[in-house]
């Protein structure tokens, strides 16, 4: 059996920070992820949850069969979310030319973490 497919959602923090959602089509290469950011000076610095655009791009894997499938594989796929994340917050930031601390510095966030892993 061949690994096809992985999704991932995270929770983010108390403000939702870094929620979202993500997908990669192992046969194609295909990533989708919709995430959101926390921004405590937006709504009149009431805060407000940002919804980054959707990324859309593509991420490569090598064949992956289920006898050689480990936990290393999905931490594989979560730091390379995780880069296109940060990468995509900041080119947001940068977009509405917001200087405050959140786009600053890349925040870290406790997150929950799911995963359906799809095997045919």
């Amino acid at each position: 059996m061949r690994l096809i497919g992985m999704d991932r959602y995270e929770l983010g923090d108390a403000t939702l920070n870094g929620s979202g959602e993500s997908s990669v089509n192992l046969l194609t290469g295909d990533y989708i992820g919709d995430w959101n950011y926390y921004d405590p000076l937006a709504n009149n610095e009431a805060g407000e949850l940002i919804k980054i655009p959707t990324i859309k791009t593509k991420m490569y894997f090598g064949k992956i069969y289920l006898e050689a499938f480990s936990d290393a594989v999905y931490y594989d796929f979560e730091e390379r979310c995780a880069k296109l994340y940060y990468q995509e917050k900041e080119k947001e930031c940068e977009n509405e030319k917001i200087s405050h601390p959140i786009c600053s510095w890349l925040n870290i966030f406790y997150t929950t973490v799911f995963v359906s892993i799809l095997f045919f």
